[in-house]
């Protein structure tokens, strides 16, 4: 029939359309993370051609203590950039939702501007705050507390503290957003049923809010978890990874492989062996959500 539409030109239209996006994901996706693979095998700095080597910088990594460290470090994070903004926002979410709801536009700007500020910002603002001379210090001295005044950033016992509560403070906006929007689309007719009933605040939280917004509790968790892993301008700003390896990261490892020491093929490596450090999160989090 004239007119007609044959399987080869839908195929051809198909693949015209698909083109710049599959285009897009080969160049800059698939393409980078073959040559990774690829350098990751060799012994490449920038002064000298790439020399196979096999597993050997996979094995040096694993027996670098720095690069150890920055792994751990990685995992202790989450505990700030995910378990404490989470549990933060979940529970001022409900707040928010039980009692403010028509009054919290300004606590969800707040909330919700460090997230868009830059992590150099960020970083040099919580610098400031932590200074010996600085408004932490100088607020501990005026209710008393002057014994607590330290270095915050330059000790060994409060360096990755101090780290993980900036880092808390920018993740908290996201997390934030995506439960209270999540609690607003819950039907009010249950939670005003059982405030009727006689239910607690707690047992409205417990029973109604956080199984009504489970998936969207764990969206935050994954979202946010995979972050600790891939931190890397804020810490940079604020530590530099010190004192020591205090709050060495992973991304600040590569960096330092890669354009420091000029290490191309170790850097490759522990770019790799970072993607292994995320996968028992991914498949927990993929667990999780399979789970009714």
């Amino acid at each position: 029939m004239a007119g007609s539409v044959t399987p080869k030109k839908q195929f051809v239209v198909a693949v015209l359309y698909t083109f710049p996006a599959v285009s897009f994901v080969v160049s800059f996706i698939v393409f980078p993370f073959v040559l990774s693979i690829v350098f990751s095998l060799t012994d490449w700095s920038i002064l000298s051609a790439p020399a196979f080597i096999g597993l050997a910088n996979f094995e040096n990594l694993v027996r670098d203590a720095s690069f150890v460290r920055s792994a751990m470090n990685s995992y202790q994070l989450i505990l700030y950039y995910s378990a404490l903004p989470v549990s933060i926002s979940l529970f001022l979410s409900a707040w928010l939702r039980l009692f403010f709801v028509r009054s919290s536009l300004i606590f969800r700007a707040v909330l919700f501007v460090p997230q868009v500020l830059s992590g150099t910002v960020v970083g040099a603002l919580w610098i400031w705050i932590y200074e010996p001379e600085g408004p932490l210090n100088t607020l501990l001295s005026m209710i008393g507390l002057q014994t607590l005044n330290r270095s915050w950033l330059g000790e060994f016992e409060t360096a990755f503290m101090a780290v993980g509560l900036a880092a808390a403070w920018v993740s908290i906006g996201f997390p934030f957003l995506l439960l209270y929007s999540a609690m607003m689309n819950l039907p009010d007719e249950q939670i005003e049923a059982a405030e009727l009933d006689g239910a607690s605040v707690f047992r409205r939280l417990i029973s109604i809010i956080i199984p009504g917004i489970r998936r969207e509790i764990l969206v935050a968790f994954g979202v946010t978890a995979l972050g600790a892993f891939h931190a890397f301008d804020l810490v940079f700003i604020m530590t530099r990874g010190g004192p020591g390896t205090q709050t060495l990261l992973p991304g600040i490892f590569i960096y330092r492989a890669a354009f420091q020491y000029g290490e191309l093929g170790l850097a490759s490596a522990a770019g790799l062996l970072l993607l292994l450090l995320e996968a028992p999160l991914v498949i927990v989090w993929v667990l999780a959500g399979k789970k009714r």
